[in-house]
Order: C-alpha cells, then structure tokens, then sequence
C-alpha cells in the first residue's frame, strides 16, 4: 500500500512545477558562478589569472579577432603593448585546437572593446567579459544535464532534479568559469554530446546519431585527447548490436562521418599549412609522457625548474633534457609547428625510460590517476580546488546508480561510463592535471543522481513497510 502511495506521489511534481525548480536552479547556478566574477574579479596576473595555457589562446583568439589568422605570434599586441616599427609575421599555431580560440575571439568581437585592450592594466576588462560567457555556459549545463537524466530515467521528475542541483553546486566546474582555459567550454559540449548520445540510443534515430556524431566532433575540435573516443564508441556498438550488425553499422556510419565532417576541415588545413597530418593539434604529448615518467604523488616539481638526478642514467642525458625543455617551453608560447620536434625528442626519451624502467613508470602512472577525478589529491595550483571529497560523494552514488538500475538505464548510462574508462586509460601515461577530468562532471553527476534517488526511495519503501 505504501509504495502504491509513493508512486503516486511521485506524478505530483507535475513538469509546470518540475520547470519551475528547474528555472530556479539555473537562476541560483549562474549566480554563483557570477558573483566571484563580478564582486571579486582576478586580479593575479593584471586580472589575466595563473594558468599558463591561458596566454596562448588569449594571443590566437587576439589575433582571429584581429584578422591575422590562427596564430599565436604578436604577443606584444595582444597584450596592449606598443610594438611600433617591428616587422610581425603571424605564423600559424600547431599546438591548440581550434574551438576555444575561436570561442575567445567571438567573444571579443561581439562584447569586447577595443578601448580595452590598448593596455594591460585595463585587458581585465576583456578577460572577465570571457569569464561572464563562460558563467552562462555552465549554468545552461544544469539544464542539460537534468534533461540527460529525464532521458535515462522519465518515471519522476526527481533524478533529474537531483543531478541539476547537484550540478549547479559543483565547484570543479564553478572553479574552472574563472580560468581562460577549455575546461567550461569542453564541459557545455561534452553534456551536448552525452545528451544527444543517450537520446539516439534510447530512440534509435539515425538523424540523433548524426547530431551525437557532430557534437562528438565539436569536442575533439577542443579537447584532442578525446580524439579516439568515436572509434571507442564504434566498438562498442558493435559489440551489443552484434545480432544486428546491419543496424548498428548504419549508426556507427553515420555517427563516424558526421564527426569526421566536423573534424577534417581542421585536418586539412593542417596539412595545407605544415605538410604533416596532424589530426588536431601537436606538441604536448611527449612533454607530459615524459613528466609522466618521474613525477608522482609525493615529489611535485614544478614545471621543471629542477629536473631530479634521479630520473637520469647520466648527466649528459639530464643536460640533453634540461636543453630539450627550455627550448621546448620558449617556442611553447606561440604556438609554432616548432615544437614538434622537441616534443618528439621529449618522447623519445620517455620511451626510453618507460622500456628501461616499466614497472616504476607504471607504479608512477597509477598513483598519479587519481589526481583526474580527486580534484585535490595533490596540490599543484596557486589557488585550492574544490575538495577531492565531492568526486568521492558523486563517485560513490554513481556506483550505486549503475547498480541499482535497469538494463535498460544502464544501456543509456554507457556512454558516461565509456568515458570514464577511456579517459583514465588514455591520459594513465601522461603528466595529469587535475582539471582533465572536470568535463566529465556533469555525466557523473547524472548517474550519481540515479543512485539518490533510488537509494533514497528504497529506504523509503523499507520505512513504509516496516511501518
């Protein structure tokens, strides 16, 4: 009798009322993300922030804006300095992809001012108009992640009031609205591809495969390491439509070719500038494999201001790597096609360490992992983070939503969970930063609120019975 009345109870959050909570979440999220903006701006930095990828999208959104194309040249300028009687040549940036530079420079050109960014004390202006975007971006993703939860489970409008709450107070994410950095955009089109993700596999329409497939090319364009995921995807397509091959090759084809249309202009051009096939962007990966290799939990460096004796068989190799590295990081500022070269000698001697010393490398690798979803699990930053207890809240309760759920809703839940499993294999062997993981949020939030809810609702019904 009583679980009769709770499900009863449960059609009396009509969608009216349900919108309405959503309306007031999305209110509350943009706030806190705003305020710290508005009444407490950056100020590190002349209000530029303390992030060092932050100044090479800055110069190539700088320079889209200005006309000069994708390049990360003409720092000077960018930064409202005078560079009066000096030739400049913009040479294009290999080392970025391209959607967050675009992204800043669509924002300087719809609600920037020129005024303001004729010197540095005033560029702040600028920066925090970026940081205002970025506020509205993440909010909208409270949105999007309560729709990807009514998608997985549509018996109450609870779940998915739940992960949009939930969303609207995770600091990961509130954290990164303040950096010029990926993280807010990757994190809006990533929640876009896992709703159009779980609406194609839940309606089974190949026009929904074709915009999942578009979204998924959208985040490659700005985060490369997600570059294998359609390929991931495929197979595992394949694998549970395996009685339906036809079908599910159908799908997999539109899903691969939308992403490729969205993907190869940027390889095109790639070539067409540097003659090498470079899928998105180039430069980072043998410098953090290399990282990767020595750097762990207890013996955080810095960036390489004292490379350890230790992580060197001679001094001429550890002089070779010191050179390697200040090279690498004075060519890194602009962009240029240059530092593929040294981030392939950078990987070369990764290689090197990893096949003379396999098993420490992997201890490193394994300790190091947690850092991308236990946000501080090891300082690095200037500035705290949010704590690492929060992943540990939405990862527990994720778990118990994975297994309290239906085949049906775990079906749904695949992609989230593909995601998880491919980003902890893919970035395992690199120098991890904490912020990696932060796009994946919202699709461990929307499965965590299955866990709460369904938690939440068995106690009840245990409660009643006993009753």
């Amino acid at each position: 009798m009583f679980k009769a009345k709770l499900h009863k109870g449960n059609t009396l959050l009509k969608p009216l009322y349900a919108f309405f909570l959503l309306a007031v979440i999305f209110i509350t999220a943009l706030i806190l993300r705003l305020y710290p903006v508005i009444h407490a701006p950056e100020t590190f930095n002349k209000g530029f922030g303390f992030f060092g990828d932050s100044g090479l999208y800055h110069s190539i959104g700088y320079n889209l804006y200005k006309g000069n194309g994708f390049s990360g040249s003409n720092n000077a300028l960018a930064f409202g300095f005078k560079t009066e009687g000096v030739k400049l040549e913009y040479e294009p940036a290999a080392v970025r992809a391209p959607v967050y530079p675009f992204f800043i420079s669509a924002v300087y050109r719809f609600f920037c001012s020129d005024e303001d960014m004729k010197s540095l004390e005033v560029w702040h202006k600028n920066w925090d108009k970026v940081r205002i975007v970025q506020c509205f971006l993440d909010a909208i993703v409270c949105v999007l992640v309560f729709f990807i939860s009514r998608t997985i489970f549509n018996g109450t409008f609870f779940p998915a009031l739940i992960s949009s709450g939930l969303y609207c107070f995770s600091f990961y994410n509130i954290f990164y609205t303040r950096a010029l950095l990926t993280e807010s955009v990757t994190t809006f089109l990533l929640a876009v591809f896992l709703l159009l993700c779980v609406l194609a596999i839940k309606r089974d329409k190949l026009y929904l495969w074709g915009m999942a497939g578009l979204s998924c090319g959208l985040v490659v364009l700005t985060r490369p390491e997600y570059l294998l995921f359609p390929a991931v995807f495929m197979f595992y397509m394949v694998f549970i439509n395996r009685k339906q091959i036809l079908s599910a090759a159908k799908k997999i084809l539109v899903f691969f070719i939308t992403a490729a249309v969205v993907v190869m202009p940027w390889t095109i051009r790639n070539y067409h500038e540097f003659k090498e096939f470079i899928p998105v962007s180039v430069g980072c990966v043998g410098f953090n494999m290399f990282l990767g290799t020595f750097e762990s939990n207890n013996d955080w460096l810095g960036w390489i201001k004292d490379l350890p004796d230790s992580a060197f068989d001679t001094k001429e190799e550890k002089l070779r790597a010191q050179l390697l590295f200040s090279s690498y990081l004075a060519t890194f500022p602009t962009g240029s096609i240059k530092v593929k070269d040294l981030d392939d000698s950078l990987k070369d001697l990764a290689i090197k360490r990893i096949k003379k010393y396999p098993f420490e490398c992997l201890k490193r690798w394994v300790t190091a992992v947690p850092r991308l979803w236990y946000q501080f699990y090891k300082p690095m930053y200037l500035k705290k983070e949010a704590s690492g207890w929060f992943f540990v809240f939405y990862f527990i309760f994720a778990l118990c939503g994975l297994w309290k759920s239906t085949k049906e809703e775990r079906a749904l839940m695949a992609p989230v969970c593909l995601l998880f499993i491919y980003l902890n294999l893919v970035l395992l062997p690199l120098f991890i930063e904490p912020r990696y993981g932060v796009p994946l949020m919202p699709g461990i939030i929307c499965v965590a609120s299955m866990g709460i809810w369904k938690i939440s609702r068995s106690l009840l019904c245990a409660e009643g019975e006993n009753k």
